[in-house]
């Protein structure tokens, strides 16, 4: 997830946007991040710091859920850029 390309970017905001987080901050800053760390897998520490940005607390089985979905579909975003 190196380069920011718009539809890849767009792919992650609509993951947020099907789990009822697109219009906090949470996903901008974690995808900044993201970018910033050039990593390729998310972590529950990228989650825990973009929670605490954002203003947002979640569950630990909330944070896990996310990371399942997030990580399963990065290859996914991987292709689009």
């Amino acid at each position: 997830m190196h380069s920011a390309q718009p539809n890849s970017r767009r792919q992650f905001i609509s993951y947020f946007a099907s789990i009822g987080l697109s219009s906090t901050l949470f996903p901008g800053v974690l995808w900044a991040n993201i970018q910033q760390s050039k990593a390729q897998k998310i972590t529950k520490e990228m989650l825990a710091g973009a929670e605490q940005l954002s203003g947002l607390q979640f569950t630990d089985a909330q944070r896990q859920m996310m990371l399942e979905g997030l990580n399963q579909n990065l290859h996914m975003y991987e292709e689009l850029r």
